[in-house]
C-alpha cells in the first residue's frame, strides 16, 4: 500500500505537479455555492502556469457546466477546460464509433430529469437519436439523475426485467450513486445501471471511474508524464479508483 500523507492545505504540494485535475461537484462546490478557498487555490495554479482541466460526472455538457461555474464565480480563465460524462455521451452517441453505441439503435428514452436531457436534446437535434416517451417504445435507455423519478423499487424492478426482456442497452449519463446538494443526498444513475449490469443487462458508464473520460482529461491537460499530475475528488467509488486505475 502507498504511504499516505497528511497534508494542510493545496500549497504544501503544488509545486510538485504540472498538472491537476479536479472533479466539480464536491470539490469546487456543493451544488449551491463555491466552498471557500476554491478560488484562491485555482488563482494560485494560474499565477503559477499550472495546468487545469475539471472532471465531472455530471450528465450536463461541457459548456453547461461552465456557465454554472461562471455564475458561481469561478472564470472560464480558472481551467483549460471541462470533461463531463454528458459531453463523452453526446459524442459517443453522435459518432457511434464503439461497437456499443453503435448497436444502441436511434429511439431513446431518457430515465431522470428533464434538466439533465441537453446532451440528448442535442444529438436528437443532430439527427443521430429519437427521444421517445417510454421504455415500451425504446430501443436503449439512457439514465442520468433521476431525484425523485423512477425510485419506487417495485415500479423500477418491473421496468429493468422489461429492459432486459428486450435485450435493452441503458446507457448510465453519470456513475455516481448519489449527489450531495447541500446538506441533502440525492439518488444518481449509477446505482440503478449497476442493479441492471447486475441482473445480466448490456450497460455502458459514460465517466468515472471508467478510462475514456481519463484519457481524455490527460490528453487535454497536456502534461504526459502522470506523475506529475494531481488528480482531486470527493469519492472513493469513482474519484480515487478511477485515478489509481489510470495511473494517477
Amino acid at each position: 500500500m502507498a504511504n499516505i500523507s497528511i497534508i494542510s492545505g493545496m500549497n504544501d504540494i503544488i509545486d510538485r505537479y504540472d498538472g491537476f485535475i479536479f472533479d466539480v461537484w464536491g470539490v469546487l462546490h456543493d451544488g449551491l455555492s463555491v466552498f471557500d478557498g476554491t478560488v484562491d487555490v485555482l488563482e494560485t495554479l494560474a499565477t503559477k502556469d499550472k495546468q487545469v482541466v475539471l472532471l465531472t460526472n455530471s450528465p450536463n455538457r461541457m459548456h453547461q457546466i461552465a456557465q454554472k461555474l461562471e455564475n458561481m464565480g469561478i472564470k472560464r480563465s480558472l481551467y483549460k477546460t471541462i470533461v463531463s460524462s454528458g459531453e463523452a455521451a453526446y459524442r459517443a452517441l453522435t459518432e457511434r464509433t464503439d461497437p456499443f453505441h453503435a448497436s444502441c439503435g436511434t429511439k431513446c428514452f431518457h430515465m431522470g430529469d428533464d434538466v439533465f436531457m441537453q446532451a440528448l436534446y442535442d444529438a436528437a437535434e443532430a439527427g443521430a437519436i429519437e427521444i421517445v416517451n417510454s421504455p415500451q417504445e425504446a430501443e436503449f435507455v439512457c439514465v442520468s439523475n433521476p431525484r425523485g423519478m423512477h425510485l419506487d423499487t417495485d415500479y423500477l424492478q418491473k421496468e429493468l426485467e422489461d429492459m432486459l426482456e428486450r435485450d435493452m442497452p441503458l446507457i448510465c449519463l453519470n456513475p455516481d450513486v448519489v449527489v450531495r446538494i447541500g446538506d441533502e443526498l440525492y439518488p444518481c444513475g449509477g446505482g440503478i445501471t449497476d442493479q441492471y449490469a447486475e441482473m445480466g443487462g448490456r450497460t455502458y458508464y459514460h465517466g468515472k471511474p471508467h478510462n475514456p473520460v481519463y484519457e481524455t482529461a490527460h490528453h487535454l491537460l497536456g502534461v504526459q508524464d502522470k506523475s506529475k499530475i494531481l488528480a482531486v475528488g470527493d469519492s472513493i467509488r469513482t474519484d480515487v479508483t478511477g485515478g489509481r486505475n489510470y495511473g494517477i
